[in-house]
């Protein structure tokens, strides 16, 4: 029954990944961008927002397992990952 109410919702039934399914969404925007030229400007900007900075900070972290809590750690981390974070050594 919670599988049925789970799917009526559109949440993910099982596990997956949060780098899986950022992949997956890439792909997907990839494909309409290569329907539509128009969008390849959002494809692009998507791309480079998710390889950069979603799934090094969510990894492999199942997607059901990401809480507001860890919501809130990557608001932070990302408002320090050009200054002290990560980003610090990119030229």
């Amino acid at each position: 029954m919670e599988a049925e109410i789970r799917a009526e919702q559109g949440l993910v039934l099982g596990v997956a990944s949060f780098d899986k399914l950022a992949q997956d969404y890439i792909k997907t925007l990839d494909a309409k961008a290569k329907d539509n030229p128009k969008k390849l400007k959002g494809y692009r900007y998507a791309a480079g927002v998710v390889d950069r900075y979603l799934v090094p900070y969510f990894g492999r972290k199942n997607i059901t397992a990401i809480l507001f809590k860890d919501l809130v750690a990557y608001k932070q981390w990302r408002k320090t990952y050009w200054t002290t974070g990560p980003g610090k050594a990119q030229k």
